[in-house]
């Protein structure tokens, strides 16, 4: 299993993951675990989430796979990333003082190795934080239809209660982010079908027709599909020290 690279969406990632305001609520919601002023962003994607960290007076560095992710990074960031793998970050021991993974670990290969990473560059007494790209149970009806695709995608290890013991990392504190957005089931429906999220990528016909187009089709029979509903995810992170 290979580490996904997103080069492929980069030019639609902002619009299609809540741009702006997403990227301010997690930095509300996670500058209070933050244990000091150099952050070290595993995934940082097109640098939108550091950037929020930055606007609140932190100096952040940033790892990413994809080229076309990291050329949108490049400008907030003013030259602090690097194209690695978060398995193998080509940065010193103890140089930063927290290490966060936003939306990022299930997509890399081996997350084990790159909590062991970051926990290596964190500084000793500093934080890694880990936030789930799957959410909480959704109790809206977009949401509860929209969660069959769950099956599809790769175990989340931020929800793995074995993760912090095999990393050598121990948990001091969780949360979770709220993010709140407008969103109709036609539209939902649209970005299904258009396969703009990672585990539809290269889904076969097979599978495509047996559980995503019934989940379209399910979500475009809602009543009103046209009307946005104002919807809320709660992303749950987990804050890791050192064993």
């Amino acid at each position: 299993m290979a580490s996904r690279n997103y080069d492929r969406i980069a030019d639609r990632y902002e619009e299609l993951r809540g741009g702006e305001s997403r990227a301010e609520a997690i930095a509300l919601a996670i500058t209070p675990e933050l244990c000091g002023p150099r952050v070290l962003d595993v995934g940082v994607g097109t640098g939108i989430v550091a950037a929020a960290f930055e606007r609140r007076g932190y100096t952040v560095f940033g790892v990413d796979i994809s080229q076309a992710m990291l050329a949108r990074a490049r400008p907030r960031l003013h030259g602090r990333i690097i194209c690695a793998t978060g398995e193998r970050m080509p940065l010193r021991d103890h140089v930063v003082d927290t290490a966060i993974f936003v939306w990022s670990l299930h997509h890399i290969a081996q997350p084990v190795a790159a909590l062991r990473d970051a926990a290596r560059i964190v500084r000793p007494g500093g934080r890694v934080i880990v936030i789930a790209a799957r959410p909480e149970p959704q109790p809206d009806e977009i949401g509860q239809i929209f969660t069959r695709l769950n099956e599809l995608d790769r175990p989340d290890p931020a929800t793995d209660l074995d993760l912090p013991t095999m990393a050598g990392l121990r948990t001091v504190a969780t949360g979770a982010v709220a993010l709140e957005f407008e969103q109709s089931p036609k539209d939902q429906a649209q970005l299904v079908e258009d396969r703009q999220y990672a585990p539809l990528w290269e889904l076969d016909d097979t599978r495509w027709r047996a559980i995503v187009q019934p989940v379209i089709d399910a979500l475009r029979a809602l009543p009103d599909p046209d009307s946005p509903r104002t919807r809320v995810l709660r992303q749950p992170y987990r804050v890791f020290v050192s064993a």
